[in-house]
C-alpha cells in the first residue's frame, strides 16, 4: 500500500521459509516483519527502528525481551503497544480453556502474569520507563524520561493532563450492587450472571430492555455516574478487577464462545470495611501539560539538521549496499554510531575521518573514498547555508567601519564553526570556500537563490525519516533481579 516491503514469519511456515524472511529482514531487503512470538530471541540487528505490538503481551517479562528488540545501536527507538481489554479475554481463555493449559498451578502462574501487564496498560500516569524497570529491580529516575523529548513515554508526555479523582463512595456502590444481584465467582448461573458492560450501563443510567427486565433500573446505583463519561466509568470497573475488588469468572456457552461475567473479587469486604481508598486518574479541565512544555527544549537548526539527516541517510544506504554486495552484515562495513558522526561533522579527508570513533585505517582504506565523496555534496549545501546566514547578519548589522578595522571580521567567527571557509581580511563580506579533496560527480551544490533549496541540493533521493509514533520508549536495559515492583500482585485467590 506504501510501498513498505514486509513479510510475514509465524510457526505455520517451514524452516526454509522462515530462515528466508529473516535472512531478508537482515540483509534489508523487507523493512517490516509482521511476526508471532515465533520470531526467535536471539535476533542480530541492531538498527530495529520499531517494534509494535498489535496485541496484548502475555506477560511483562515477554513485553520486555520483545520490545528490547528495537535500538540496540543506541540509537533512537519507538515502542508501540496497541491495549484493549478485550485481548485480556482472549488470552484468559486460551488458558484456562486451551489443549495445553497445564496444571491448576500453572494457570494460576499465566494469569496472574496477564493482570501484571494489564495492569501496565491500564496505568495512565506512571512512567512507563519506572514501572519496568521497577518489576525487574531497578530504580529510574523520571526526570531523566522527561528530559528526553524524542524517546518520552506516553505517560510523561501527558503528564499533568490528568489528575486523581477519589471514586472510593461510588465503588461501594459498585461492589454493593455487583454483591447483591451478581455474588462472588460461586455463584454460576443465569440469574446471577451479569457482563462487566451490564454493570456500566447501569451505573450511567441506562434504560435498555434488558436493564429494565432485571429490575436493576431501581437500583441505588443507577445512574449514579451519569456525569461520568462512559470511558472512564469502563476503566474504573478495570481498575477494581485489576486490583481485586472485583473478579470474572469465564463461562464457555454451547457452542463454544467464552463469555466474562462480573462479580465481586476477594478485597471487596476491605473496601466495604472503610479499610482501602480508590483513586482514578481522570483528565483534568485543562489539557495543558508540564511534560509539552519541556518538550519544546530541542532547538536543533532544522534546515542544518535536514541536510545531515540526508547525509547519514544516504551514507546508510550506501553501506547497506556495500553488504549486500559482499554478503555481510552493514555493520561490518560501518557501525551506525560512526555514520550519524560522518554526518554531523562531515569530514573531507582521511586524517578528518580517522578521528571519528569506530572508523579505523583497515575499514577507511576499504570503503573510505567512497563515503567521503557521498559527505561532499552534503557539505557543499551546509556550506552554501552558512555563508547565506553569514552574509544576511552582515547585512542586518552593517559592514565593519574604518573603526573596526581591528575587529576579527564575521568569516573569522564562522570560520571557526565550519572547516569550509577560510578566513581573509580582505573577503570578510564574501568568504572563500575550501574546495573537499573529493569530488562527487554531479552531486556539488550550487547557491541557491532561496535557504529552502540550499537543503533541497543535498537531497539525493533517500526519503525522509519516518514520522515519530505518540507513544516512544528507548529500549530498555536489561534488568536486574526480579521484583514485585510497580505491581504488586492483589492476593486474588
Amino acid at each position: 500500500l506504501n510501498q513498505i516491503k514486509a513479510d510475514a514469519y509465524h510457526a505455520g511456515l517451514s524452516d526454509s521459509q522462515r530462515t528466508d524472511v529473516q535472512t531478508k529482514w537482515i540483509t534489508d531487503k523487507i523493512k517490516v516483519v509482521c511476526a508471532t512470538i515465533a520470531f526467535g530471541m536471539g535476533i542480530d540487528k541492531p538498527d530495529v527502528r520499531f517494534v509494535i505490538h498489535y496485541s496484548l503481551p502475555k506477560s511483562i517479562e515477554g513485553f520486555y525481551q520483545e520490545a528490547g528488540r528495537a535500538g540496540r545501536d543506541g540509537e533512537k527507538a519507538q515502542c508501540l503497544l496497541y491495549y484493549s481489554y478485550k485481548d485480556m479475554h482472549r488470552i484468559r481463555s486460551m488458558i484456562e480453556f486451551g489443549n495445553d493449559k497445564g496444571s491448576p498451578e500453572a494457570i494460576k502462574t499465566h494469569i496472574d502474569n496477564l493482570w501484571r501487564i494489564v495492569s501496565f496498560c491500564e496505568n495512565k500516569t506512571e512512567c512507563r520507563r519506572t514501572m519496568l524497570l521497577n518489576y525487574f529491580g531497578e530504580k529510574f529516575d523520571r526526570s531523566q524520561c522527561r528530559s528526553r523529548p524524542g524517546t518520552t513515554c506516553d505517560n510523561c508526555s501527558t503528564q499533568g493532563e490528568f489528575k486523581s479523582v477519589d471514586m472510593t463512595t461510588l465503588s461501594k456502590e459498585v461492589i454493593k450492587f455487583i454483591s447483591e444481584k451478581c455474588g462472588n465467582v460461586t455463584n454460576n448461573s443465569w440469574a446471577t450472571n451479569f457482563t462487566a458492560n451490564h454493570v456500566i450501563d447501569v451505573c450511567k443510567g441506562s434504560e435498555n430492555q434488558k436493564i429494565k427486565s432485571s429490575g436493576h433500573n431501581s437500583s441505588n446505583l443507577h445512574g449514579q455516574a451519569k456525569h461520568f463519561s462512559r470511558s472512564d466509568v469502563e476503566r474504573l470497573i478495570r481498575k477494581l478487577t485489576v486490583e481485586g475488588y472485583l473478579d470474572e469468572i469465564h463461562v464457555p456457552s454451547r457452542d463454544g464462545i467464552v463469555h466474562a461475567y462480573i462479580k465481586t473479587g476477594p478485597l471487596a469486604p476491605q473496601l466495604m470495611s472503610g479499610n482501602a481508598k480508590i483513586e482514578l486518574a481522570m483528565l483534568s479541565s485543562s489539557k495543558t501539560t508540564a511534560a509539552a512544555a519541556s518538550t519544546t527544549s530541542e532547538t536543533d537548526d532544522s534546515e542544518i539538521s535536514e541536510i545531515e539527516d540526508n547525509c547519514y541517510l544516504a551514507l546508510l544506504e550506501k553501506v547497506k549496499e556495500l553488504a549486500l554486495e559482499r554478503k555481510v552484515n552493514s555493520n561490518s562495513i560501518m557501525n551506525t554510531e560512526a555514520l550519524k558522526s560522518m554526518s554531523r561533522k562531515m569530514p573531507t579527508s582521511e586524517e578528518d575521518m580517522l578521528k571519528i570513533v569506530g572508523v579505523t585505517k583497515a575499514n577507511f582504506d576499504r570503503y573510505g573514498v567512497i563515503l567521503l565523496e557521498i559527505i561532499e555534496g552534503y557539505a557543499a549545501a551546509k556550506d552554501v547555508v552558512l555563508s547565506e546566514r553569514a552574509i544576511a547578519s552582515v547585512a542586518e548589522t552593517g559592514f565593519a567601519g574604518e573603526d573596526d578595522a581591528a575587529t576579527p571580521g564575521w568569516m573569522m567567527a564562522r570560520s571557526s564553526e565550519s572547516p569550509y571557509f577560510t578566513a581573509a581580511s580582505s573577503m570578510v563580506s564574501a568568504g572563500v570556500k575550501r574546495k573537499g579533496s573529493f569530488r562527487a560527480k554531479g552531486n556539488r551544490a550550487k547557491r541557491p537563490r532561496k535557504r529552502k533549496t540550499a537543503a533541497a541540493a543535498a537531497k539525493t533521493g533517500t526519503k525522509s525519516k519516518l514520522a515519530a509514533f505518540k507513544a516512544k520508549v528507548s529500549s530498555p536495559k536489561k534488568g536486574g533481579g526480579r521484583g514485585r515492583g510497580f505491581i504488586p500482585l492483589p492476593s486474588r485467590r
